[in-house]
């Protein structure tokens, strides 16, 4: 749905065919809109269209400065959108984020069992190319003092900040100076291919319960549910002090993996 004021300049020209609604075979509309409010179905709330300028003719949609607000936060838009046999596609499309809240998008977009954040987001992402061919993004987005919360750990770990990278089709969160369970970390996820997405895992911490990890269970203690997401995981620990129950360790490192839905824990290979 969309509702409030615009203004709008048309030029157009072509043929009007009774009882069959046509679009001219050339036009020229620039929108200026004014407090406009757009909804969509599955999106987590309004989005509302406070300034900026839209240029449409047949084959292409120019955004102009375009401010948008949505749950909480603002961003700007500015680009082409191009409609071609690909569908829609662009050359560039510049986003830039302000304050955006990131829980209700995140949850619109994966289960919150597997993986949920918290927090504002903030940043700027130029993408490029179209849905036949395949999106690309390139761009770097923070989370300022939010918490991210992975479905096999027991705690959330709370971000100073947490900066998302993307360049073409790779992924990369670093979290540093991070905190998991009062303890210090460095964690990093990366998902080198969104094409065919796998997730690395990389984590330093000062101190670690192992069983944080809720598929690290010792034999007489019942399983816990892990809810990973249904990709392959791999990861490497690395801990200054550890703790399994009352089992104390020092300098612990470890590896693990999930994969077609079964979690293993093996000796660290010695990395160089």
């Amino acid at each position: 749905t969309v509702q409030g004021d615009a203004h709008l300049e048309l030029e157009a020209s072509g043929s009007l065919r009774k009882n069959l609604a046509t679009r001219p075979e050339k036009y020229l509309a620039k929108v200026e809109p004014h407090n406009v409010t757009i909804e969509f179905r599955g999106a987590p709330g309004p989005l509302g269209i406070a300034s900026g300028t839209i240029i449409a003719q047949p084959s292409l949609i120019r955004l102009d400065r375009v401010s948008v607000r949505a749950t909480g936060g603002t961003a700007d838009v500015n680009g082409d959108l191009r409609i071609g046999n690909a569908g829609v596609g662009t050359r560039g499309l510049r986003i830039a984020m302000h304050q955006m809240p990131i829980d209700r998008w995140m949850a619109s977009l994966v289960d919150p069992d597997d993986f949920s954040a918290t927090g504002n987001m903030g940043g700027e992402v130029v993408v490029t190319g179209d849905l036949q061919n395949g999106l690309l993004a390139n761009g770097k987005l923070t989370l300022s003092d939010g918490k991210v919360q992975l479905g096999f750990l027991r705690s959330p770990i709370l971000v100073h900040p947490a900066i998302v990278t993307v360049r073409d089709h790779t992924l990369v969160v670093a979290m540093p100076a991070a905190e998991l369970e009062k303890s210090p970390i460095d964690f990093n996820i990366t998902v080198a291919d969104l094409r065919t997405p796998s997730i690395r895992i990389d984590a330093n911490l000062q101190k670690l319960d192992v069983e944080v990890m809720k598929f690290v269970r010792l034999p007489w203690m019942p399983p816990s549910p892990t809810h990973p997401p249904n990709i392959p995981i791999t990861g490497h620990v690395e801990a200054h002090e550890a703790n399994l129950e009352s089992f104390p360790m020092k300098n612990a490192k470890t590896d693990f993996k999930f994969i077609r839905g079964d979690w293993s824990v093996d000796r660290s290979e010695e990395r160089r």
